[in-house]
């Protein structure tokens, strides 16, 4: 049986909020606050995102070199994403359903439609992990939620508009 409960939030993130308990936390591993180097195995789509969202969180101050694996598996979910949404803006999200015979009965879901609700959920779960949503930021305070609006809306022009942005 798993842990029970929400994860624990980060003494960095609490921090941030101005929380007493970041100040008697000791058990929790501090890592240095360093931009994680990009693994080479990634796709050129999967760099593009990562090179939008390190500086992102790093100017947080979220981001530890332990944090390469998650942020990889983030970029490449999201354009994993991206490439059904592509499929759901080109072909609709339904497609004609055949009987046995071959005669149309009606529509169906494209296989892409439950490709991207569940890689969705997949993003979603990262994302809340990295602050990187309105809820999650919401709770941040001080120098860490205090960013440069031009990268950011860059950033996020891109990952909301796909590929064909920038």
């Amino acid at each position: 049986m798993g842990r029970r409960g929400p994860p624990k939030t980060p003494t960095t993130i609490l921090a941030a909020r101005g929380s007493w308990r970041a100040k008697v936390r000791s058990e929790e591993p501090r890592p240095e606050c360093v931009r994680p180097v990009c693994p080479q195995w990634l796709t050129a789509e999967a760099r593009k995102i990562w090179q939008l969202i390190v500086p992102l969180l790093a100017e947080m101050k979220l981001l530890g070199a332990i944090d390469r694996q998650a942020l990889a598996r983030y970029c490449t979910i999201y354009t994993m994403w991206r490439a059904a949404a592509e499929i759901i803006e080109t072909l609709g999200p339904t497609a004609p359903a055949y009987d046995k015979d071959g005669n149309e009965i009606g529509y169906q879901d494209r296989p892409e439609v439950a490709r991207m609700i569940r890689l969705g959920d997949q993003l979603t779960r990262l994302e809340g992990r990295y602050g990187m949503t309105p809820s999650d930021r919401a709770n941040l305070a001080g120098s860490a939620n205090q960013r440069s609006e031009e990268p950011q809306s860059a950033a996020l022009h891109y990952l909301t508009v796909g590929r064909g942005a920038s």
